[in-house]
């Protein structure tokens, strides 16, 4: 079966995915968002999320406050990142306490296996 000369053209002008690849935008949305500073970041959510939840937002906050000086929290001040804590008490269907464990968990696993050290290596290795 052939196909139209008009499907062939399509086909053969559709680029290698490592030409699609060059074409995506380096900086995706956690990167942009990493560029807002955190007490801008805070006042965006304040907008964007309905009141209850950015009260528990509020929560989780005042419950990982403490992991402002973690090594995990060094590089990127994860605890101080409204995102970050979003997706967390997202994770753990809006329950602070149970989110705040999570984090933790979580801080400890990116210290443990020094996520911030290997990133920035690989960081470097990529703008070779």
């Amino acid at each position: 079966l052939l196909s139209p000369p008009s499907a062939r053209k399509r086909f053969a002008a559709t680029p290698s995915p490592e030409e699609a690849l060059a074409k995506v935008p380096h900086e995706t949305p956690a990167a942009v968002m990493a560029a807002v500073p955190a007490d801008e970041e805070w006042a965006l959510m304040r907008r964007a999320v309905d009141g209850d939840i950015f009260a528990r937002l509020c929560e989780l906050r005042a419950q990982v406050a403490h992991f402002d000086g973690h090594a995990a929290c060094v590089v990127e001040p994860h605890a101080r990142r409204a995102t970050t804590l979003l997706r967390f008490l997202r994770a753990r269907s809006m329950d602070a306490e149970r989110a705040a464990a999570l984090f933790g968990e979580a801080m400890a696993w990116r210290a443990e296996f020094e996520v911030d050290r290997k990133l920035a290596a690989w960081r470097a290795e990529w703008a070779e």
